[in-house]
Parts: structure tokens; sequence; C-alpha cells
């Protein structure tokens, strides 16, 4: 049954937090953590990648949403459908009638989060965080809507791809084997990846959605419902945002300094920087021990983000 009570307050560390559930459609809803009162007249919403939700923003207060919290910024986490707090949760139930890939994710989860966004937060400037494959859907949800990169002031992107090349044996045979192979045996019961069981997560995603955003990273970075060719659309647009890409080299085949560089060389002509934490350092963006979660790096991070918002927040 829906839950009763769709708006209740919530805490993360010291900070007052309201959650709310969003419809989607007449089955499902999208949660939404939103972290007010802000200093700032500036919006930052942060979006989960694969295997997590939300509350890797802000499970401890040395996450990066209490960070920028206490920095004065008005934050929004979403949970994408069907993970952390949204509803209903998924279960192998729910998977066998799940239709959900990523262009629903796209079109329907974001344009969602965004509208309530504009509701909420009318005349904020917007800053846009995206974690792992939910920069992919970022940069997705860009490239078809205009009128929404108008509203946005600044892209930060940490740990994500839009294409993958195998720099070596090793991530060649984890993308094909751990994360392909493997990842299809793990979801025969159920229609559900596990996370936990590829070393990637906690959460679960569905087989669909899975299989999209690998086929999209190894094969062209197009739509596969419309066949949108995202690269193609970016080149023709005359204005980006700001973007800072972040990634680390402990986070092949995933992600990485060469799937960093590609993805700054595919978006069109603007104010970029980019930063690698080399793999002595031990920081990975992506899996349960990240830096985003309060992991080995975080404050390294959380000051690299922090300043780069700054810089053009005034």
């Amino acid at each position: 049954m829906n839950p009763a009570n769709p708006r209740s307050p919530a805490r993360a560390g010291q900070h007052d937090a309201e959650s709310t559930l969003v419809a989607v459609n007449d089955r499902d809803q999208l949660h939404v953590r939103h972290f007010g009162g802000g200093t700032r007249n500036t919006t930052v919403v942060l979006l989960h990648g694969l295997f997590e939700d939300g509350s890797l923003f802000f499970g401890n207060n040395d996450a990066l949403a209490p960070a920028l919290v206490r920095a004065g910024f008005d934050v929004w986490v979403p949970d994408l459908r069907g993970r952390g707090r949204s509803w209903p949760a998924l279960t192998p139930e729910l998977a066998a009638d799940f239709d959900y890939g990523v262009h629903a994710a796209v079109t329907e989860d974001l344009a969602t989060v965004f509208g309530l966004l504009r509701e909420g937060a009318p005349d904020k400037p917007v800053y846009l965080v995206g974690h792992g494959t939910g920069g992919l859907l970022w940069l997705n949800f860009l490239a078809r809507w205009p009128i929404v990169r108008e509203m946005v002031r600044g892209i930060v992107l940490l740990g994500s791809a839009t294409s993958i090349e195998h720099a070596g044996l090793l991530p060649a045979l984890r993308w094909n084997l751990r994360d392909g192979l493997w990842a299809s045996v793990l979801a025969r019961r159920g229609g559900l990846v596990p996370g936990a069981r590829l070393a990637q997560g906690q959460g679960v995603e569905p087989l669909r959605y899975y299989r999209e955003l690998r086929d999209m990273l190894a094969h062209g970075w197009i739509d596969p419902a419309d066949a949108l060719d995202h690269a193609a659309q970016l080149r023709e647009l005359p204005f980006w945002p700001p973007t800072l890409v972040v990634a680390a080299d402990r986070d092949a085949p995933w992600s990485g300094p060469d799937s960093a560089r590609r993805l700054q060389a595919q978006l069109p002509p603007h104010d970029g920087r980019l930063y690698l934490f080399p793999a002595a350092s031990g920081v990975s963006l992506l899996g349960p021990r990240s830096a985003l979660a309060g992991g080995a790096g975080a404050g390294e991070l959380q000051a690299l983000v922090l300043d780069w918002l700054a810089a053009f927040d005034g």
C-alpha cells in the first residue's frame, strides 16, 4: 500500500530535511529528500549511480550532502524509481512487471525531479551533481531538453563516463566476465542484479536497466528507446554549462582517467576542469567505500567540489 504520509521530516547529521514522494505515474513514486534553509540562493541536486540510492550522499556527517548544507547550499537528493525510499521498492515480484530502462529514467524520473525542483525553488540557480551513471543520466537529460540546460549554472560529474575503452587485461575481464556474464547469471532469479555480489554497491538494479547502461557505454552513447545520439546532439549545441569532471584510477572499468578525458572531449566548448585521483591516493568514487560516502579522500573531494561551486556562485 502507499505510505500514508508521503511528506515527513527527517534528519541527516545535524541538518533538518524533508522527505517527499512525488508521483511519476499511477503506480510509481519517487522519493526526494530536501535539505533546505541554506544561506546561499543556490540549489544543488545530487543524483546517485548504479547500486546506490540517495542515502549515499547523506548517510553520515562526512558525506557530500552535509558538507554542502554546512556551506549554505540548498540540497535536493532524489532516489531513482524503485531505489531507496521510492515506492514501491524493487523486489523480485515487482521486477517481473517493471518496464524500466534508461529512457524512462531520463524522460520520466529526471523530468519529475526537475518539475518538483522548479515548483519548490523556481528562482534559484541550479547545479547538478552526478555520481557514476547518475552523471550519464544528467548528460542525457540535458542533451535532450535545451530549455532545462538554460536553467543549469554548472555540472559536477563524479566517476562518470560516456564510453568504455579497456586499458589492460584486468579491466576487460572485469567488464566482460564479472560485470557482464556473472551479472546476468545472478539476475536469472528475480530479474535483479545484486551490487554486493559484484563488489559495486549494496543495492540492486533491474537487469534491463543495467544492460542498457552497459550497452550505452560500450557500443555508443545512443538512447536504446528512440535512438537519440547524445554525442551528435551535443555537437550541435551553442552553449554548455561549466563542468567539473572528477575521476579516480581505482574505478576502472566503469570509470577512470581515460573515460573522464573522453567524456570531457565530447562536451561542447565550455568552462571545464578535470581532476584525477591517482591509484596511490587510495581514493575511489564508486562502490560502498567511495569518497562521496565519507571514505578515503572525502575531505579532499568535498573541498574540490565546494571550491569549484564557490568560484561560480560568488
